[in-house]
């Protein structure tokens, strides 16, 4: 009996065949066609809405202005679509993450690449990675960093090693006259205008020295060089600003924070 179940199980395994269902190749080509036409139109509409953010970024300097377009465009996106007449019945939510991922990407790449150079430059110089080296007598070169503390909220001259207080230092410069150098990093996304120059004053409005400083040669570096320390105080204060200028107008202005003011006294 066995035998025999397992006969007609095996007639029955033999006589099953596969068949394929029928392929509408005019239908396929018509689908194929229609989402074309879809990712055609929904990059087009990424363009127009990233071109309106350069424009409304350029126009008034607020990104986030052009952020909102992006939020109005996802908005909008149905109702394009039926203005375009493109039968939405059949979308999916994969169609529409398709949709809006096509849609985000374009309009990105178009409002990043217009809002910098060599279509806008709409960003100031950076002045970054500040420092000091002072020559301390019987020590040797010593270097502090300009460094913010995010849990006290300020900035100070962080010595590097065993390097002594940047007051101790400096104080060592002015008494024995050694020199001291500040440099800082200064780049720009185009291009500078002219020579950075760095301001040595004790507040805002009493600008003593004006002078430019110095291209160090690699790293975007420049540098100005105080060969007698006493020249440059007020009422023993070591302070300073460095002003950057752009092609296109920018300027950046770099301001010592009033607590890394070193007062020598």
């Amino acid at each position: 009996m066995a035998k025999k179940r397992k006969k007609i199980k095996q007639e029955e395994e033999e006589k099953y065949e596969f068949v394929p269902p029928e392929f509408d190749e005019k239908q396929f080509l018509t689908d194929e066609i229609k989402a074309t036409k879809r990712i055609l139109l929904i990059v087009g509409y990424g363009v127009l809405f990233g071109v309106l953010a350069t424009l409304i970024t350029v126009a008034t300097g607020a990104a986030i202005l052009g952020l909102l377009l992006l939020i109005v465009g996802f908005a909008s996106m149905k109702f394009f679509f039926s203005s375009t007449k493109i039968d939405m019945s059949k979308f999916t939510k994969r169609t529409w993450l398709e949709n809006g991922a096509w849609f985000f990407f374009t309009f990105l790449a178009i409002w990043i690449l217009t809002v910098n150079p060599p279509f806008f430059d709409l960003a100031p110089p950076d002045v970054r990675d500040v420092k000091l080296w002072v020559d301390v007598k019987d020590f040797g070169w010593s270097e502090y960093n300009y460094t913010y503390h995010s849990s006290q909220n300020k900035y100070s001259w962080v010595g590097v090693a065993s390097a002594p207080s940047v007051t101790t230092a400096l104080q060592s410069a002015l008494r024995n006259g050694t020199m001291v150098n500040i440099s800082a990093r200064i780049v720009d996304n185009s291009q500078l205008s002219g020579i950075p120059s760095i301001i040595f004053r004790q507040d805002l409005s009493d600008q003593q020295k004006v002078f430019a400083m110095n291209y160090t040669g690699s790293g975007h570096r420049y540098e100005y060089e105080i060969t007698s320390l006493a020249d440059y105080l007020k009422n023993n204060y070591l302070t300073f600003r460095i002003i950057a200028n752009d092609a296109a107008g920018h300027q950046r202005i770099f301001n010592l924070a009033t607590e890394a003011e070193v007062r020598l006294s």
